[in-house]
């Protein structure tokens, strides 16, 4: 079960418009079978500072449109060094 919530979670970042395709879960899915996790974080990384751009640095806005709450994104604006991730 917990391997499936990743993958859902993982796709919901990488994924177009909010909308979840075969093609996003296919690349989760060999992300998250590779050894190589580096790849994983720069992509969630990429997609965080695109969301926040995209909302304006809002972070409500942000995090629903990454489809993780707004604690999960304010962790990982920590985790990420993006400046001001505080409350």
């Amino acid at each position: 079960m917990r391997e499936l919530r990743n993958v859902i979670e993982r796709a919901s970042i990488v994924c177009d418009g909010g909308v979840i395709r075969e093609s996003d879960l296919a690349l989760a899915s060999s992300l998250a079978a590779s050894p190589n996790v580096t790849n994983l974080g720069h992509l969630e990384e990429r997609a965080i500072a695109d969301a926040m751009r995209e909302a304006g640095g809002n972070r409500s806005r942000a995090a629903r449109q990454l489809g993780i709450s707004r604690t999960q994104l304010y962790g990982r604006l920590r985790k990420y060094g993006f400046g001001g991730a505080g409350r």
